[in-house]
């Protein structure tokens, strides 16, 4: 891994902290991976979302409605419990109690932030 990757890889880890995204959450692997794939290019924005469920899914032996449910989960869940609001609306533009984004814009949005 080159030094870039990295900074990314602590990076995004130390977002994901901050934010209160708690590590055993199914959701919080699917995430991190998610953003691994699209650091490394290997998922781009017009790729379909469901494709990358797919892909993940059979990644980590379970349905692709799994990947889903539990990525949606982890999104909806810093909605309700934030630990660093102005780090969230620094990266989403809106306070989390009032967040109607779809997970796909959550993905890209966070991944975007990450690659500043």
């Amino acid at each position: 891994m080159d030094e870039r990757t990295n900074d990314r890889n602590y990076r995004f880890h130390n977002i994901f902290t901050r934010l209160g995204l708690r590590h055993d959450f199914s959701g919080y692997r699917y995430l991190s991976d998610f953003v691994k794939d699209y650091l490394s290019h290997d998922i781009t924005e017009s790729d379909k979302i469901t494709a990358w469920y797919a892909i993940e899914a059979k990644r980590c032996n379970v349905k692709p409605v799994s990947v889903e449910r539990n990525i949606r989960h982890l999104k909806d869940s810093l909605s309700k419990k934030c630990n660093d609001v102005e780090l969230y609306k620094e990266i989403f533009g809106s306070d989390p109690a009032t967040n109607s984004l779809t997970s796909k814009e959550f993905l890209f949005t966070l991944c975007h932030y990450i690659m500043l």
